[in-house]
Parts: structure tokens; C-alpha cells; sequence
């Protein structure tokens, strides 16, 4: 990760940084090791109770823990943790010459237009060979803005108000395999987890996207999450698996007020990648994840 991006996601977490940092130095006092400063602030980092007890527990199972070893006890549980999850991910495939069908899911609001623009613009300075499908075509502004990022990434983009979702899904796998493109990005319909006809189209989108799979062909699917949506986040994640499968997360928006542990819980409990971190508006404001980088960012080094 370049330096300059490792400064934006440092800054990213700067108030949870800060908040760990005094709650472990209020957990050490003259007489004895006070816990609930410190499982109240990994609670409201949102790390979740599961996380939080096991930390704990273990700081009760180390009679010599300080406020240095036990800053190095969080560190490695979740370095650990998020290494386990990405030594088992063997399925993506990004090449030339094989195409890659990425669905990018997220509620309205998510980051999920300017996501699959980032994303686009940094495969195609990969050396690879990029697509966009345009298919959430009940929302005319969707399509504007992805459109908008699609050039200034000089991209392609498949696009027809006049078909529902599913089908210009549809047009852009039979473009991308007749025409070899190595990646296309579907921007789908299923932006709310709370309308179900939505849920249904981003099922349609998902069901065409499996049938052209092949031995020269693979398929992800990529939920965006804002680095600022906590709990909410969650629930989107549950919602939305009810009608695909999620292979990845993209983390968006990440900003000073950014708790960070959240995603954890969602790629913990769901031995779920996250894929990439974005940081501002610019085309080139995105990065694939590094696990060092980013619990150092959320920790200290």
C-alpha cells in the first residue's frame, strides 16, 4: 500500500486509534486490572461480544499482561484472524485471457457507483481488459453517475433504460466472453435489502451470471460497506446473503470518524474476504486490502 494511502487510512481510524489507546492505559491501575473500559470501548468500536470476550478472556489467562503485550494481544488476534480467513481464499482468479464476472452489491448510499468506477480504473492500469454493466436501470441517476466514472476511466459501459436488470446483465456476460474482456463489473439492482423486488432482480442478475460460468470463467460477488455504518452494517450483509453468495467485501468512505470493527465481525463470523479500502472521491483513491496496514492503522504500530 503506497504511503500516501496508508496516511488516508490512518486517519481513517485516528478516534478508535485514540479511544483503544486510553481505554487500555485507564485498564491498569495500582491495584488491579480494571476490564470494563476496555470491553466497553472494543463494544462501541463494534467489534462485537464474541470478539471482545475472547480478548478478555485471555488477558484473565495472562497474569503478566501490561498495557504493551496486551496492545500486542489485540494485534496478532486480529492480524490471525483476518491471515486465517485469506489463506483460505483460493477462488478468485484475476488474469488475462479468463474472464472474471464481479457483482458489486450494496445498499443505496454505500459507495457502490463509485466503488465499481475506482475498481474499474485500477484493474485496467492492471493491464487488464475491463467491462461495465449498467444494471440498476430503475434508478435513472445510477446509471448517470456510472456512466460519468465509466469515462473518465475510459471504459466501457453496456447500458439499456429499456431492459430490465437481468437482461443487460445478460447482453454484457455475452459481450465480455465474445469480445475476451478479462473483467466485467455488474452494478446491480439490489441497492435496498429492504425492498424485496429489488432482492429478487440482484437474484435474476445472480442466477444468469452462473450459468455462463465455465472452465474459462469465474464469478464474485462484492458487498460494499461503509466504513461508517456499524451494526447496520450487519444486517445488510445478512439480508443480502439470503440471495447471494458474498465473496468479498469492499470497505468505502473510511473517514476520521471510521470504527473499523464492524467488517471484522463480518469477516469472522462469515470467513469473508475484504477485498479493497476506499478513501475519498479521486479515481485512484482505492487499494487492495493489506492486513498489517490496516490493524496498525485501527491499533498503532
Amino acid at each position: 500500500m503506497a504511503n500516501i494511502f496508508k496516511n488516508l487510512i490512518s486517519n481513517a481510524f485516528k478516534k478508535t486509534r485514540e479511544n483503544i489507546s486510553t481505554a487500555i492505559k485507564s485498564v491498569f491501575n495500582s491495584t488491579s486490572i480494571n476490564l470494563d473500559d476496555l470491553e466497553e470501548i472494543l463494544l462501541k468500536s463494534d467489534f462485537g461480544y464474541e470478539f471482545t470476550e475472547q480478548i478478555l478472556d485471555e488477558i484473565k489467562k495472562n497474569k503478566s499482561i501490561n498495557e504493551t503485550n496486551l496492545i500486542e494481544l489485540l494485534r496478532n488476534n486480529l492480524k490471525d484472524k483476518l491471515a486465517f480467513i485469506h489463506s483460505n481464499d483460493k477462488h478468485l482468479i484475476v488474469e488475462k485471457g479468463r474472464l472474471l464476472i464481479i457483482q458489486i452489491i450494496g445498499v443505496n448510499g454505500s459507495g457502490k457507483t463509485t466503488s465499481i468506477g475506482k475498481l474499474a480504473n485500477y484493474y485496467k492500469n492492471q493491464g487488464l481488459k475491463v467491462l461495465i454493466a449498467s444494471c440498476d436501470t430503475f434508478r435513472a441517476a445510477a446509471n448517470e453517475q456510472l456512466s460519468t466514472w465509466a469515462s473518465k476511466a475510459e471504459i466501457r459501459i453496456i447500458e439499456d433504460f429499456s431492459k430490465d436488470p437481468a437482461a443487460v446483465a445478460f447482453e454484457a456476460i455475452k459481450i465480455a466472453k465474445e469480445e475476451k474482456f478479462d473483467i466485467l463489473f455488474i452494478d446491480t439492482a439490489g441497492r435496498l435489502h429492504t425492498n424485496k423486488n429489488l432482492m429478487l432482480e440482484l437474484q435474476k442478475i445472480d442466477a444468469i451470471s452462473s450459468k455462463f460460468m465455465d472452465n474459462n470463467s469465474s464469478k464474485e460477488s462484492w458487498l460494499i460497506v461503509d466504513g461508517n455504518s456499524g451494526q447496520n452494517a450487519i444486517t445488510q450483509f445478512n439480508e443480502f446473503s439470503k440471495y447471494v453468495k458474498i465473496t468479498g467485501i469492499v470497505i468505502t468512505k473510511l473517514d476520521g470518524t471510521s470504527k473499523g470493527g464492524t467488517v471484522f465481525q463480518i469477516a469472522f463470523k462469515n470467513n469473508i474476504p475484504i477485498r479493497f479500502l476506499g478513501v475519498g472521491e479521486g479515481l485512484e483513491n482505492i487499494s487492495e486490502f493489506d492486513i498489517d496496514d490496516y490493524v496498525d492503522s485501527l491499533l498503532g504500530k
